[in-house]
């Protein structure tokens, strides 16, 4: 297990930036922050509150999954609502990470022109 460090700002900023580039925090910690214990890296990520696509995908199934049951018209309402959010989260997600390939394939483009 590594030493237990402090991240600086700079460093929250980059993880969170990658995580919201779909990595996984295991990945980040083993590629981007190898001195730093894993936890700390995973810390960093639920603070910001925000959750992956892969695991946003998994809270709908499971609040589908719950409506399902045996649940009061109320609550039945309540997990309607938080499905509704989670599913508009995951669009904000898709819509980033579109433009992020569209600037990616127009960089890609330009470097093919100067190189062919």
């Amino acid at each position: 297990m590594a030493k237990k460090k402090d991240l600086s700002a700079h460093g929250r900023k980059t993880i969170i930036e990658l995580r919201n580039k779909g990595k996984k925090a295991t990945e980040i910690q083993a590629e981007s922050f190898p001195g730093f214990d894993y936890y700390e890296i995973l810390k960093v990520v639920r603070k910001d509150g925000r959750t992956t696509a892969l695991g946003t995908i998994k809270k709908i199934t499971n609040r589908c999954k719950r409506i399902s049951g045996r649940l009061n018209t109320e609550r039945r309402a309540e997990i309607a609502q938080e499905i509704e959010k989670l599913s508009k989260d995951l669009y904000g997600m898709l819509k980033t990470t579109s433009e992020q390939l569209d600037q990616v394939t127009e960089i890609h483009r330009q470097m093919r022109k100067v190189l062919d």
